[in-house]
């Protein structure tokens, strides 16, 4: 049979001091001088005393949880952001529930209610789709603190995210400044708020060019951009750059163009955003857009800890673009990286110029 766990008063029996008192130090409270509060944290190793989170959840109506809610973890943008969110939720002391929407709406819901029930005091959420996930969490945020994070599907909630329009146009200035003027773009579902405010953001650069938007939407996956590739180069031969919406669709474009026997970039220059893994294990490696992760993560969880909306309502944060060899050739720097906005830090958006619904 297992021993029965050890409890607080078997702590403070060991350690010689009151039940309160041991409370107290193992949240190392400043009213416990440093020689208690050692005391009784090595009586509570000794007993192998683990707190009883549910009882405190009980007494102080919190769990010092956080819900985290993204669209698919098998997109490689996900795990970083995942990371990015759990370690800004250690550093206030909260742990972490992770669900994964498998893009699917109805499992986003599921999600949500069982995030709910296990009584988190938060929950930051990637919304899988902009209009169809607005009403599941709109519902949530009637419990609990919502903040969106990286994508949205509401502006009545609070939102961190990146500069998506400055980003893809530093992009499209990038090709434009070496040299290309026939650029295609392969975008993602447009479901997404992020592939929508990107493909406006192509539409608008190049219109402000007159230039034809030879464009198409492909799945997030290598077998989708090499599709997406064989589709924009049969609608215009002299294509001397693709832009993609993301890593994983610029790696299929990689695919078809090799096997199609173009050079890249000598013939075709091509783009990522995301930076993740694959944009610099992939030949020749990719130019693409780092988002500053981190930053993005560290506040969408100070706003869920706070309890309360950022009054800006929506924050974005610049990008910075990063120029590799799918863009600028093996004569060039391996990398050379350059911020997409002048003014360190975040900048906000009350209105926004695209609503991305």
């Amino acid at each position: 049979m297992p021993k029965p766990r050890p409890t607080l008063r078997d702590v403070a029996l060991l350690a010689g001091v009151s039940p309160a008192t041991v409370s107290r130090a193992l949240r190392d409270s400043p009213l416990i001088s440093a020689e208690t509060t050692s005391r009784v944290k090595t009586a509570a190793t000794s007993l192998r005393y683990r707190s009883d989170h549910i009882g405190r959840a009980l007494r102080s109506q919190t769990t010092l949880s956080l819900g985290l809610v993204v669209p698919n973890i098998n997109n490689p943008f996900f795990p970083a952001l995942v990371q990015a969110v759990e370690v800004a939720a250690k550093s206030f002391g909260w742990s972490m529930l992770l669900a994964d929407s498998l893009d699917s709406v109805d499992v986003e819901q599921e999600n949500m209610d069982v995030l709910l029930g296990r009584r988190v005091d938060a929950i930051v959420v990637s919304p899988l789709h902009r209009t169809k996930s607005r009403p599941i969490i709109t519902a949530a945020a009637e419990v609990v603190p919502v903040i969106q994070c990286d994508r949205y599907a509401s502006r009545a909630l609070p939102y961190v995210g990146v500069d998506q329009d400055g980003a893809m146009t530093a992009v499209l200035d990038h090709l434009e400044a070496t040299g290309r003027r026939h650029i295609a773009y392969i975008g993602a579902d447009t479901g997404e708020s992020t592939a929508a405010e990107r493909l406006a953001a192509f539409r608008e650069w190049a219109g402000a060019r007159d230039l034809a938007t030879n464009y198409c939407v492909a799945p997030s996956t290598r077998e989708g951009g090499a599709g997406g590739a064989a589709r924009v180069l049969a609608r215009c031969g002299d294509v001397d750059a693709i832009a993609c919406c993301n890593d994983a669709i610029a790696v299929g474009v990689l695919s078809h163009l090799h096997a199609q026997g173009i050079a890249v970039p000598d013939q075709i220059a091509v783009t990522g955003f995301d930076n993740t893994v694959m944009s610099m294990v992939c030949h020749p490696p990719l130019t693409t857009v780092i988002q500053p992760l981190d930053e993005v993560a560290g506040r969408a969880v100070a706003m869920a800890k706070e309890g309360a909306p950022d009054e800006r309502g929506r924050i974005l944060y610049p990008a910075t673009l990063v120029a590799r060899q799918s863009t600028v050739g093996p004569g060039a720097p391996a990398a050379w990286r350059t911020p997409l906005a002048q003014a360190p830090g975040p900048s906000t958006d009350g209105s926004g110029r695209r609503d991305g619904h």
